[in-house]
């Protein structure tokens, strides 16, 4: 290929990557708060708001959290303060932003494979990152993913270009890694497994280059870059620690335990947490490669049964198309995985990252639901091996002679990748809610309309409602941005503090509440006594759930 069209391909691809992006933070407000934006987006947006307001860090305006990730929610405030009476504004720029760092995280990805790799694979790499609905729906959330995903592929970009494969480095080396790492650990506090990992990737190399383990170096470089990410993240973990007793938010624990109780109400035995998470991360894994599920989902939902078995059917074809697109290589002696292993040897401490977040998740952390999220940075890692190996698989010497067979493979196998790409394309850019009543936000104008400013709300889900929920006062039950509610839970006194903070309304899904008072048992609350229904919103909400209104008695 020659160099002014490889130039124009790479700014043409660069171009629609942007544009795509563009389009979809600009979208009409209703199509992207269902597709893209998370109820947990709002909590990033409340605390900013209220930053910018002066009330403090806070998202109810009551009590102080640390639930959130500092440098995002950071980044927020000043779109409140330019945009103070706005609520769609600040939004709308927030996606541009994680745009623009989603498109630079394309950018390094691509400068990678162009070192490691070749010119063709680069571009290969750069389009399957720019179109792919897994890396734009978990990339353009309204949360820190793509910011935290932009910090951690730098790492990864200084690491690899100017440490482990370079000729000589310098110790600044290791001061510039640790600042990077550490904004990345200050995006995302479960970056430092990616710390940890760096770490040991060190040991590993002065092991491997000298023949004996160089106690002296290994502590020299670690240190610096430990020291210098400390240096970034430790002012915050110092607030936690005089505001909290504790140095990271407690979000995780919150996560842990809202799962054990789903599973507690669907009569599950908690030895099946990691079952269910391996489960749940199979599925992750198989979202990224192809998120049929997942655009079905947007599109059909209520209506899943039929579409569930046209994703099953259309996703098994996939993936067996796959294996005979691949098989040939396999059976070309073992100089094919050793070509493999050669090419990805300069990242391979990232299988020992990506083992290790697994492993986080799966067995501590729970919250399945969101391991879609979770595992962005997963994505980053397989998008750059599937650039570095993409030569290899052009190369016919390993396959052979090319049977139609192994044609016909590829081809529906590229066929159906493709078609699942384009359709979400379309989808992005004509897909209009048929309900568009049903969306989390409008349960705080719901709010609005029916209930007097004086009247104190208690959600547990209170991301959007509160947001959208005008001079009212809601309170986050589920513990995510309020662990006074559930350090109530988790000490059995739940109901005392509903009625402490004069909360006279909880607005939840049925499940949803009957999980939180499994939490506070042995504390008995009775659905019918001590929280009564009083109405159900004409919402079904956005997992097609109803809402439900629930007054809290008082004695």
């Amino acid at each position: 290929m020659k160099e002014g069209k490889r130039k124009s391909l790479f700014f043409i691809f660069l171009l629609l990557a942007l544009l795509y992006r563009l389009f979809i933070s600009w979208n009409n407000f209703v199509c992207v708060d269902d597709i893209f934006i998370l109820d947990d987006s709002y909590y990033c947006f409340t605390i900013a708001r209220n930053i910018s307001l002066g009330n403090g860090i806070t998202s109810d305006g009551i009590n102080q959290t640390n639930g959130f990730q500092p440098l995002y929610v950071l980044l927020m405030v000043p779109l409140y303060l330019l945009f103070p009476d706005d609520k769609i504004m600040p939004l709308h720029s927030a996606l541009t932003i994680l745009s623009l760092c989603n498109i630079a995280i394309g950018l390094l990805i691509f400068k990678l494979v162009r070192i490691f790799a070749n010119y063709k694979a680069a571009l290969f790499s750069l389009v399957l990152w720019s179109f792919s609905p897994y890396c734009l729906v978990n990339g353009i959330n309204g949360m820190e993913s793509s910011l935290a995903g932009l910090f951690f592929t730098l790492s990864i970009y200084l690491y690899v270009t100017r440490i482990r494969c370079a000729e000589s480095y310098s110790r600044k080396q290791f001061i510039y890694l640790g600042c990077i790492v550490g904004l990345a650990i200050l995006s995302r506090i479960d970056q430092i497994i990616f710390l940890f990992t760096l770490c040991c990737d060190r040991f590993w190399c002065y092991w491997k280059q000298h023949g004996t383990f160089n106690l002296k170096g290994f502590f020299q470089e670690s240190l610096l870059m430990v020291c210098f990410s400390a240096i970034i993240f430790s002012p915050w973990m110092s607030w936690n620690y005089v505001n909290f007793g504790t140095l990271i938010p407690r979000t995780s624990e919150v996560v842990h335990t809202v799962s054990l109780a789903y599973l507690n109400t669907l009569n599950f035995n908690h030895l099946l947490f990691p079952v269910v998470g391996l489960i749940a991360t199979v599925g992750s894994i198989g979202d990224m490669l192809l998120p049929v599920f997942r655009i079905l989902f947007y599109y059909f939902r209520p209506q899943l049964t039929i579409p569930f078995l046209g994703a099953l059917i259309l996703s098994s074809l996939f993936y067996i198309s796959l294996y005979f697109t691949i098989k040939p290589f396999f059976n070309a002696q073992s100089l094919f995985s050793r070509r493999i292993y050669s090419q990805l040897q300069p990242f391979s401490f990232l299988v020992l990252f990506v083992v290790a977040f697994f492993l986080a998740y799966i067995f501590r952390v729970g919250g399945w639901w969101y391991f879609p999220r979770y595992y962005f940075p997963v994505f980053i890692s397989i998008v750059l091996f599937l650039g570095l190996v993409f030569p290899l698989f052009s190369d016919h010497t390993f396959s052979g002679k090319i049977k139609l067979s192994h044609s016909i493979a590829k081809g529906v196998s590229i066929g159906i990748y493709a078609a699942t790409t384009v359709f979400f394309l379309l989808l992005i850019i004509f897909y209009r809610p048929e309900n568009t009543d049903r969306g989390y936000y409008k349960v705080g104008e719901w709010i609005n309309d029916h209930l007097d400013e004086e009247t104190v709300v208690g959600a547990f889900q209170s991301g959007a409602i509160s947001y959208f929920a005008d001079n009212r006062t809601v309170i986050n039950l589920d513990g995510v941005v309020n662990y006074q509610a559930f350090h109530s839970l988790r000490s059995h006194k739940f109901l005392s503090y509903l009625r402490s903070r004069k909360i006279s309304y909880i607005i939840a899904w049925e499940k949803t509440l009957l999980s939180f008072i499994e939490i506070a048992s042995p504390e008995v609350i009775k659905v019918g006594e001590d929280v009564t229904l009083a109405e159900i919103i004409p919402s079904p909400g956005s997992i097609v759930a109803q809402w439900n209104v629930y007054e809290v008695t008082y004695p």
